[in-house]
């Protein structure tokens, strides 16, 4: 059977306390003597994904479902409110169909195949409630 220092070309250190420790410590090995436990240290990972942008760029937009299920309902980028309507896959983005009254500013919950937008702005129009079954 191949040793730590077989695999590794480093033989396992042996202290009376943890070290103190700093990054030059990672994916480093040691036997406590005190605890009689054999340690290590192990590189802390971050990551972060990004996906697509929205095909039509608006703010003040409505949104509902989840990270990987999400819908974007209405807004506005300048001038008069959007009734684009987007679903997301947790990649990218893509189109469906538009909100009867364009709206933004609205509040808005549900998810992807069961949303609700309301009490929006979009003057002169009146203030509208409408619901999102996924497609229309």
């Amino acid at each position: 059977m191949a040793t730590y220092e077989d695999i590794y070309g480093k033989r396992v250190k042996e202290f009376d306390s943890d070290p103190t420790l700093d990054s030059s410590y990672e994916g480093q090995v040691w036997y406590d003597k005190s605890s009689g436990t054999l340690r290590s240290v192990t590189a802390s990972i971050a990551a972060f994904i990004s996906g697509g942008n929205l095909n039509t760029a608006r703010r003040i937009l409505g949104r509902a479902g989840t990270q990987t299920a999400g819908v974007a309902i209405g807004g506005t980028l300048t001038g008069p409110a959007a009734g684009n309507t987007e679903h997301y896959n947790g990649i990218g983005w893509s189109t469906s169909g538009n909100m009867n009254t364009s709206q933004y500013g609205m509040a808005s919950d549900g998810t992807q195949t069961a949303a609700y937008a309301a009490a929006g702005a979009n003057s002169p129009a009146p203030i509208v409630s409408q619901f999102y079954d996924g497609s229309s």
